[in-house]
């Protein structure tokens, strides 16, 4: 599409040359605009370029996002306190730890009560506080 433009903007010079001296501005003018039209859609597609391949490479930062979050609250599941936990050993082996779970009572009830989003802003607020 663009080199159509650019073809008629060629071919627009000799026409200018063929026609009155008063439609030469007219012309001129529409030469002008076809040109700058034509940059427009040049770094127009350079740009869309560049979104599809950033886009391309998103999902697989995402991908390794999710693997190790839950994917509705956005906390660490246990393959990410696994791995943590791995790392940790490997770098202190002689370094004593301790692990701390906590077991919420009646949760099942509190997530039939409020629906899963507010029952995670639930999970959420009591992370905070234990923070």
């Amino acid at each position: 599409m663009a080199c159509r433009w650019f073809s008629l903007a060629l071919f627009c010079g000799p026409l200018a040359a063929d026609a009155g001296v008063e439609s030469l501005p007219v012309i001129s003018v529409l030469v002008v605009l076809l040109l700058v039209a034509l940059s427009y859609v040049v770094k127009l597609r350079a740009t869309v370029n560049k979104l599809r391949k950033a886009n391309r490479a998103k999902p697989k930062s995402l991908l390794g996002f999710y693997s190790l979050h839950d994917d509705i609250s956005g906390f660490p599941n246990k393959f990410f306190l696994q791995q943590q936990l791995d790392e940790l050993l490997k770098r202190a082996p002689q370094q004593h730890f301790s692990l701390l779970l906590l077991k919420i009572s009646q949760f099942d009830e509190i997530n039939e009560l409020l629906g899963h989003s507010n029952s995670n802003l639930v999970l959420a607020q009591i992370a905070y506080r234990i923070n």
